[in-house]
């Protein structure tokens, strides 16, 4: 058992990093794939300007947090009531839009973000801003085995490759997609061992590492469209506005995939169903959608995942995120920010306004090579310590004023 002295009047010692940010600047009704909503804060990208480059960068020099290093692998399961430290970043920091969509790694450590003006770039020193040619919001990036950023927003896609004077360029892959398919806009990019897969929410397009130059392979959906996609053990899923889940095969091929219902009210059959995140859990998987958070099981079977709480919590506030960390997951929410969840879906802490994370809308959640979570934020960038060697107790758990003493008892 842990003991701890408070005395009241002294002032915080050591409980997080303080966030430097400003309030959000989103607007009600974010964005989802197959909704037709506006996504929060963004504005109409400009006319495309013919004259303009493949991509500006911009250096904002004054970091004011360094990337430091994580201390080891996720802990399994935070001490109850405890809160994981977090590094955050506002657009004071990198100069772009407050609302990011997407986070990734290179294999050198660089940081890969997909913003609403852009996409950044983060050394653990210095950011970067990126622009698209027709400056569309960049909602899909990912990073191939061999260290390529690929990326997509608006009706651009492409990869980025230094130019003659080792500045960083987009190189457009548009021109490979089919012309007589009506997509939409990009919301995905997933890199496997076979190629690349470009997600929009009407159709899912796929490159081929042994035929780059050739017109990409194409998949229409239904009139219902896909929800978002995403990367499992090197295979890439996708569901569909009817609830029906697809695996894309190494030729770019796509096999619908068994999904029996376990109970005949598992999903409303007069809302469409839209998939935000999929990740595996011990051989199955687990879909994040509008209707809920769903387990797959290996035979096909689907059926609610999640304690009571938890799915009270999230009925509230979707999940659209997911991420594996250690043991459980953290669960990026729009709303209540990021759950914590142990394999069995019970809920082991969090990390909201309340606790003084910049934002609860959370985009997209990534574990870095150095096992730090990353969110992407309606407003703000954070950087989670959840394999870092220190928790925090805090007003919440009725601490109030400085630590005097603490002791560690044997029960």
């Amino acid at each position: 058992m842990l003991c701890l002295l408070g005395a009241p009047g002294l002032g915080s010692l050591g409980l997080g990093v303080p966030w430097l940010g400003v309030p959000c600047l989103g607007v009600p009704g974010l964005g989802f794939p197959g909704l037709g909503v506006p996504e929060v804060g963004a504005a109409e990208p400009p006319a495309e300007d013919p004259s303009a480059g493949a991509h500006s960068a911009d250096s904002v020099p004054e970091s004011r947090t360094p990337l430091a290093s994580a201390c080891g692998a996720p802990t399994e399961s935070p001490v109850p009531g405890a809160r994981y430290l977090f590094q955050a970043f506002s657009e004071l920091d990198h100069g772009a839009s407050p609302q990011s969509w997407v986070v990734r790694q290179d294999g050198v450590g660089r940081i890969w973000i997909g913003n609403t003006t852009g996409f950044l770039e983060f050394d653990g020193v210095d950011w970067r801003r990126h622009q698209l040619p027709r400056h569309h919001p960049v909602r899909a990036l990912d990073v191939d085995a061999g260290g390529t950023v690929w990326l997509a927003g608006g009706k651009d896609a492409g990869y980025l490759a230094p130019d003659e004077f080792g500045r960083t360029e987009f190189v457009s892959v548009s021109h490979r997609l089919p012309a007589d398919v009506e997509f939409g806009e990009f919301w995905t990019v997933s890199c496997n061992s076979a190629g690349v897969w470009f997600q929009s929410d009407r159709a899912v397009f796929f490159e081929s590492w042994g035929a780059a130059d050739s017109v990409m392979v194409a998949h229409v959906a239904a009139p219902a469209g896909f929800g978002k996609a995403s990367m499992v053990d090197d295979t890439v899923y996708f569901v569909d506005g009817n609830a029906n889940l697809y695996a894309g095969g190494d030729g770019g091929e796509v096999r619908k995939e068994p999904l029996e219902r376990d109970g005949p009210r598992l999903l409303d059959p007069d809302e469409n169903f839209v998939s935000y995140s999929i990740v595996g859990l011990a051989g199955d998987l687990l879909i994040a959608s509008n209707q809920g958070l769903f387990r797959r099981s290996a035979d096909g079977v689907l059926s609610s995942f999640g304690s009571p709480l938890l799915r009270n919590t999230i009925e509230q506030y979707p999940v659209y995120s997911l991420e594996p960390v250690g043991d459980g997951l953290a669960l990026g929410t729009l709303g209540a920010g990021v759950l914590f969840v142990d394999g069995a879906g019970d809920l082991t802490t969090h990390l909201s306004t309340d606790d003084g994370f910049p934002d609860d809308m959370v985009l997209d959640l990534y574990l870095d090579h150095e096992n730090a979570l990353w969110a992407a934020l309606d407003s703000g960038i954070a950087r989670i310590e959840v394999a870092g060697p220190f928790l925090t107790w805090e007003s919440h758990n009725r601490l109030r004023g400085g630590l005097q003493d603490l002791h560690v008892t044997e029960d």
